[in-house]
């Protein structure tokens, strides 16, 4: 299933802990308005309900409000929308736009400067996560196990 992009055991992972906060307000967000047992389980059968009327609906629209890792929420989201790719021409596709970003870039003092090397950031960083779906890279795990590496290396 992994190879056809269908799930991996990392989207399932995910999937269980969305759904987990989502089910659970009172114990994952600090002003819900759940304050006895009652209220828990009738919030429990109204989030239920929800998700059985939006369960047909497009997934990159639940996505939207979020809370998972920018990473990871750019690579449901990407397929989500983008189901099947030719991976050869979306990779080389990726690779020139990035090359293409990173010119752009440039040390900002400016409040606008700032402002447009956050967004161009926000694209570079997307096409790496479109990048890495194209050569079957998990791109959080990947950016994890450098961080990890790196660090190794200081201790």
């Amino acid at each position: 299933a992994s190879e056809d992009w269908e799930f991996s055991f990392y989207s399932v992972v995910e999937d269980v802990s969305d759904k987990m906060v989502r089910r659970h307000p009172h114990i994952f967000s600090d002003d819900d308005g759940i304050n006895t047992v009652e209220d828990q389980i009738i919030n429990w059968e109204k989030l239920k309900q929800l998700e059985r009327e939006h369960s047909n609906t497009n997934k990159s629209n639940n996505l939207k409000n979020s809370r998972l890792p920018g990473l990871l929420l750019g690579k449901k989201w990407y397929q989500s929308e983008y189901p099947k790719i030719n991976e050869q021409a979306e990779l080389k596709e990726n690779i020139a736009e990035v090359k293409k970003i990173l010119g752009k870039l440039s040390p900002a003092s400016s409040k606008t400067g700032k402002h447009i090397n956050f967004l161009l950031m926000g694209e570079i960083l997307y096409n790496m996560v479109k990048t890495s779906r194209c050569i079957s890279v998990d791109p959080e795990a990947a950016l994890k196990n450098a961080i990890k590496s790196r660090s190794e290396r200081i201790a």
